[in-house]
């Protein structure tokens, strides 16, 4: 058999998957208590390595890549969600062409007629998309803070450091990229 994989990928993959799962007790919950429940531990789990939200946001595009096999009150559920915590996430991270595609995607399925008729309309709709689900003047900031789970486990400053991370990951690709391109000129 293959030899396992390192332990800092188990890890990753745990995050991404076991760590954002509620468990059997939440049964008797209502569906929204569930999903904010389901958010909050998804984003602790985020918290903890900034690998774990690049490995989320990834399956989330897949995800909304394949979307138009699902039912159209999934398919708006999910753009929803899409909007409200992964393009803010990617956003966050500085990650700009994830956070284009997601909100490209999650914007035609939650207004695919009025986005034919909008001159700039991914830009006006998302816009308009992620204060319906903050709320006016709200963000995915305000509710970080606001939630006193994730305040008092400083997922703000978590996520932030995680940008960090992630520009200087990408500035070190970008130079390797670059020097194996010279390289073979």
């Amino acid at each position: 058999p293959p030899p396992p994989p390192p332990r800092s990928v188990a890890s990753i993959v745990e995050g991404d998957t076991k760590r954002s799962k509620l468990g059997v007790t939440a049964a008797a919950l209502d569906e929204a208590t569930k999903r904010s429940l389901n958010h909050r531990a998804m984003l602790v789990a985020m918290g903890e390595d900034w690998r774990i939200v690049v490995v989320k946001l990834a399956d989330r595009l897949h995800n909304m890549r394949t979307l138009r096999h699902m039912p159209r009150h999934k398919q708006v559920r999910i753009a929803r969600e899409t909007t409200q915590i992964f393009v803010p996430l990617a956003q966050k991270l500085g990650i700009e062409a994830l956070e284009y595609e997601l909100l490209r995607l999650s914007v035609q399925f939650l207004f695919p007629q009025q986005l034919l008729r909008v001159p700039y309309g991914l830009e006006l709709l998302g816009h308009w998309a992620r204060l319906q689900c903050w709320g006016l003047g709200q963000s995915l900031d305000d509710y970080l803070c606001r939630d006193q789970v994730l305040s008092e486990l400083d997922l703000p400053l978590k996520l932030d450091s995680h940008r960090q991370t992630w520009l200087q990951h990408s500035r070190q690709w970008d130079a390797a990229a670059s020097a194996a391109s010279a390289s073979s000129s």
